[in-house]
């Protein structure tokens, strides 16, 4: 994207986010540039503050988009139990998302007490959605045996629609690709 149309969306955005009654998705979508340095100078904290007011207006992905910034500590105190707090918000609201990172925090104990059951709760309730990452990670868990028992047919399973979802997307952007030409 060039320069004038960022700072064209940032001169429009900039408004929406900050008055009296913001506008979540303004909020978010600045958070977003502020945190890939879009048009402005990348500032971890100006995007966590951005995307703590759009997630108080239940903004999903602001939520989720949170979540990982405090996992990595970008812009906040790295904070496991904060980010559980957050994909929790967007898992409870049915996003897939949301959904499978709750589940790998369970999964390995981050944040949280490590629980099977809610790990496996969680990725099924985002694989049933048809995310790829969480058909992978349950198609992993029962080939490997890992904390849940062995079944290859499951697994094989769980692969297979893993696979045919990505090839879907990647057939998806493929056509776009050739009806744009």
């Amino acid at each position: 994207m060039n320069n004038k149309v960022i700072l064209l969306i940032f001169s429009v955005l900039f408004p929406l986010a900050a008055q009296a009654t913001p506008y979540p998705e303004a909020q978010f979508y600045l958070g977003l540039m502020y945190c890939n340095g879009e048009g402005v100078k990348k500032d971890y904290t100006q995007a966590v503050r951005l995307f703590r007011k759009a997630a108080e207006q239940d903004h999903i992905y602001a939520q989720i988009n949170l979540g990982l910034l405090y996992i990595k500590g970008l812009g906040v105190e790295q904070d496991a139990k904060q980010s559980v707090h957050f994909f929790r918000q967007a898992a409870e609201k049915n996003n897939a998302m949301g959904q499978y990172l709750l589940g790998l925090m369970y999964k390995r104990g981050t944040g949280v007490e490590r629980d099977t059951e809610k790990a496996l709760l969680w990725l099924e309730k985002s694989s049933r959605q048809g995310l790829s990452s969480a058909l992978f990670v349950l198609s992993k868990m029962y080939r490997q045996g890992d904390r849940v028992t062995k079944n290859e047919a499951k697994a094989k399973d769980l692969a297979l629609q893993s696979v045919s979802d990505t090839n879907r997307l990647l057939y998806a952007g493929i056509t776009s690709l050739l009806i744009n030409e």
